[in-house]
């Protein structure tokens, strides 16, 4: 009997660990912190920035929302834009893959975008954290402040694995602490 109840814990932990890291949101926040330091090379500029975005992996979608200030020259356009989403790993530098919306000749401001029509390949890389963003000025044209977008993790999946995770632990050590009759 108490070799069934071990594997029947074993199944069920494996289980509760699977649903819990297995799930896929269809929403998907991420953050990026933009800085100088992020830039390749890196740079000293005193800009900063932030941005929110929400991905639609399953409607090909990326919502974004972001604000800067503090940058020492004004804003150029490169390709079209004044601000890019790129695909690269952090310490890489990598091509356009979306303009968003600033122009040129601001030092500080914010705006919106929602790209629509995203490929696997872009939804990959988002995910796996090989894109940021990025915002170029006349003083620093391949960029003054950068940010990789990272995915913000799940609170309530992290708070269920770590309370099961507890549970089967207090479980093993009850039993394992009773005497055999």
């Amino acid at each position: 009997m108490r070799k069934i109840g071990w594997r029947s814990l074993l199944v069920a932990g494996a289980l509760v660990t699977l649903g819990a890291t297995g799930a896929q949101a269809d929403f998907i926040p991420l953050t990026a912190t933009l800085t100088g330091s992020q830039e390749t090379p890196p740079n000293s500029s005193p800009g900063m920035g932030a941005a929110s975005f929400i991905l639609d992996d399953v409607a090909g979608t990326l919502t974004t929302a972001a604000t800067f200030a503090g940058l020492t020259a004004p804003t150029i356009l490169v390709q079209g834009a004044a601000a890019h989403i790129h695909m690269g790993a952090p310490g890489v530098a990598g091509p356009i893959i979306h303009n968003l919306p600033l122009g040129a000749g601001v030092t500080s401001g914010s705006f919106t975008d929602i790209w629509m029509g995203l490929t696997a390949a872009e939804i990959g890389a988002i995910k796996s954290g090989d894109t940021y963003i990025n915002i170029h000025t006349t003083a620093f044209p391949g960029g003054e402040i950068r940010g990789q977008l990272t995915i913000i993790p799940e609170p309530s999946s992290l708070v269920l694995i770590g309370l099961g995770s507890l549970g089967l632990l207090g479980s093993a050590w009850r039993h394992r602490r009773q005497p055999v009759v």
